[in-house]
């Protein structure tokens, strides 16, 4: 049975020699190699599939992975040394018990074939599946550690490979991971050290990313509300993120703010104007464009005090900011304001026409004022409501037109009489004042009054300088025969209170007449000339050349004064008078009590 299993154990290890009796702990395969057992080093013998062992020879030439740190610092050293150590007693102990578990396992194999009768070919067979499942599970167990460090290797190079890609598209050039460990460092540390410099540079790549596509979606946003097509070189945001080209990026957004800024503020106000007109003239929204203009703006109070657009895309309310809604609503403006014009002329027309008939028939301006409350806008109804009321006052004109004749046939009398006009003068008004009543009669007679009126204005100056210069004329006249009246030269020369009034009055008269007739009448001839010089013509009053009759009126009047000055010197010639002996022939000057001081 020994012996047997023996011959298995010599199958198992082609050396031949006891595991834990080799001096070195080691075995060789069929190739002649010697192989460590224990991964990361236990490798696929290619010659056979026998199993290979520990030797303190490969555990030397195979001490640990290299490291980087450890060559530079020499703290580092002998932290390296003792996980070697430490890595080494593991491997040592794992080596004894893979060789006294297999130790055991052949000899209970043994005892149990023994037991069993199993022949030797049996065994064979059988040890040589055992052996080959060893095999496999260790080869097993290199290949996924050596996949593992596969895999992080590619992992350095794809996050070394993506830091170079981010580079060149941030403008930095094809720059890799500086500053990383070096190439014989572990590959956990290499690996470790790439995600690291991958992750800052990916989240600097991704804000400055994000950034430059809300920025070109902000542009297109604004190009589709402007209605402008979009600039091709600002669709690509991927391939260059370098700081020139977003600098770029955002001039041309801060441009097209400016042109939407602008666009929407002509909006807002061709809107405002539009919406203006149509309450104005009581437009009902009927078409989609009417429906969206009324419907575009914002209310003031949403807007913080001022008026803006509800949106800048065009919608089923809005109108918004593009280029074709702009010219649609500038010729809907056009539109409406000639339509404006049409019935402002025409209410103006009526209004005229109606204010005429209000002066016409003395409307009172509670009646006037209580109409022009009654209408507002420029709607059609407005226009209705004039057209009822000119009707209206049409009819009253025609019952009274008889009345208003006579009226300003009166008042055409009374301009003649108060400018003096003579016959001649009222011959042109002859059919207005001798035609049959009718509307264009009236209108007649108005003009006529309206043409006396303002003849009498032009000439209400000179009327009031020729009406006092009267006044003052016939003042002198009557004071000129009064002092003829020896009652009344008796009167002065009392002593009594009716006398001292008498007095005061003469003197008051007397001033008026030395003082104030020669400046009325010297200004109203210089009044005369200039209206005769602008006029062309001269100034009648009461058929005859005012001024004229003006100078003749001063001729004779001084002719009578000189005339009575002569009658005065002859008599005093003639006459003698009786002084009494001892006394002058003058008079003594009369004291204050003769004055009636």
């Amino acid at each position: 049975r020994d012996a047997r299993a023996e011959a298995g154990r010599g199958r198992l290890f082609p050396a031949g020699a006891a595991l834990r009796r080799s001096p070195h702990r080691t075995r060789s395969c069929d190739c002649g190699r010697r192989r460590s057992l224990t991964p990361p080093h236990l490798l696929g013998c290619e010659a056979s599939a026998g199993l290979f062992y520990w030797s303190e020879a490969s555990v030397e030439r195979f001490p640990r992975p290299p490291g980087g740190a450890a060559a530079r610092e020499g703290g580092a050293h002998a932290h390296a040394n003792a996980n070697a150590s430490s890595r080494i007693a593991k491997m040592e102990a794992l080596r004894g018990r893979v060789a006294d578990k297999l130790e055991d396992t052949l000899g209970k194999l043994g005892t149990l074939w023994d037991r069993i009768g199993i022949s030797d070919a049996e065994r064979d067979s059988y040890l040589e599946d055992l052996g080959g499942i060893m095999d496999e599970l260790l080869t097993d167990a290199v290949e996924t550690t050596a996949a593992r460090l596969r895999d992080m290797e590619e992992e350095v190079r794809s996050a070394e490979a993506s830091v170079v890609s981010m580079n060149v598209k941030l403008g930095n050039g094809p720059v890799g991971c500086a500053d990383q460990p070096p190439a014989d460092a572990p590959a956990v540390v290499r690996r470790d050290a790439a995600l690291a410099k991958l992750s800052e540079l990916r989240d600097f790549f991704d804000a400055r990313a994000e950034h430059l596509k809300t920025v070109r979606d902000e542009l297109h946003g604004l190009w589709e509300a402007l209605g402008a097509p979009v600039e091709p070189e600002y669709e690509n945001v991927d391939e260059d993120l370098s700081t020139p080209r977003v600098t770029e990026f955002e001039a041309r957004l801060n441009a097209v703010r400016l042109e939407a800024t602008e666009r929407r503020e002509a909006v807002v106000e061709l809107v405002t104007s539009v919406q203006g007109l149509m309450q104005s003239l009581k437009v009902a929204s009927v078409s989609t464009l009417d429906m969206q203009i009324m419907g575009a703006l914002a209310p003031a109070s949403e807007a913080g005090g001022s008026r803006s657009l509800v949106s800048d895309l065009r919608t089923e309310s809005c109108v918004g900011i593009s280029s074709e809604a702009l010219e649609q609503v500038t010729i809907r403006q056009a539109e409406l304001k000639v339509l404006e014009k049409q019935r402002r002329d025409e209410l103006t027309v009526l209004g005229e026409a109606i204010s005429k008939l209000y002066d016409r028939l003395d409307v009172s301006e509670e009646e006037q004022a209580a109409f022009a409350a009654s209408v507002h806008g420029l709607g059609e109804d407005t226009i209705s409501a004039g057209q009822r009321e000119l009707t209206r006052l049409q009819g009253v004109l025609v019952a009274q037109l008889s009345d208003m004749v006579a009226e300003r046939r009166e008042t055409i009398t009374q301009l003649w009489d108060e400018m003096g006009t003579s016959d001649e003068g009222r011959a042109e008004f002859r059919d207005v004042m001798e035609g049959e009543v009718s509307e264009d009669l009236l209108t007649a007679a108005e003009e006529a009054v309206a043409k006396l009126q303002a003849q009498a204005a032009a000439l209400r100056p000179i009327l009031r300088h020729i009406d006092r210069r009267a006044e003052l004329t016939a003042l002198r006249t009557s004071h000129a025969e009064q002092m003829k009246d020896p009652e009344y030269q008796a009167l002065l020369t009392g002593r009594s209170r009716q006398a001292r009034l008498a007095l005061k009055e003469l003197e008051a008269t007397e001033k008026g007449i030395k003082k104030e007739l020669p400046k009325i009448t010297e200004a109203l001839r210089r009044r005369l000339k200039a209206w005769e010089s602008q006029a062309g013509k001269p100034f009648m009053y009461q058929g005859r050349r005012y001024l004229d009759r003006l100078e003749d009126e001063e001729a004779q009047w001084e002719s009578a004064r000189q005339q009575e000055k002569r009658d005065k010197v002859g008599y005093r010639a003639g006459a003698k008078r009786y002084t009494a002996p001892g006394r002058s022939d003058k008079r003594p000057k009369a004291g204050p009590r003769e004055r009636g001081e």
